[in-house]
């Protein structure tokens, strides 16, 4: 996949957190509402993450099973933390094939809009979009060093 491609994915997909804080920040009366839609779709969301990866390769399947597995187990602890961690290591490894690779990062950013629409507002919007930003740098610089791993070394399948 040619790389600025993969970086755009990786943007795109992590730019559901940002517009999430700027929903949060501009309709705060409907959020209360809203609440339990938001929780649902979250949840949804990352079961169709959680699975989608078996239906695109059942090459490994088993083995992202397993790991599939055990990520959701600690997802439900604190799910915002873990789910953006699976989010970094799947997006790299669902690159080699781009209906999968757009289908995971489209997760990831309808992942994201709860994600921070639900989480307390800052007083501005650009505030909130730069907790967004600190919040998930990591794992969306995690996801591109694994790209780039997984592209040196071919060891995606």
């Amino acid at each position: 996949m040619n790389f600025i491609i993969f970086i755009s994915g990786i943007i795109l997909a992590y730019a559901g957190s940002l517009i999430g804080a700027i929903i949060a920040h501009n309709s705060k009366r409907e959020l209360k509402q809203g609440e339990r839609y938001f929780i649902g779709l979250q949840k949804a969301v990352l079961v169709l993450f959680l699975l989608t990866p078996l239906m695109f390769s059942m090459q490994y399947g088993l083995l992202l099973l397993a790991l599939l597995l055990i990520m959701a187990i600690f997802i439900i602890s604190k799910p915002d933390l873990y789910a953006y961690v699976l989010f970094a290591i799947i997006l790299p490894y669902s690159a080699v094939d781009p209906l999968f690779f757009a289908t995971m990062c489209f997760l990831a950013f309808l992942y994201g809009l709860p994600s921070q629409a639900l989480k307390p507002e800052k007083k501005t919007a650009l505030q909130g979009v730069i907790r967004a930003a600190k919040e998930h740098a990591p794992f969306a610089a995690t996801a591109i060093i694994l790209g780039i791993v997984f592209s040196v070394l071919s060891i995606a399948p």
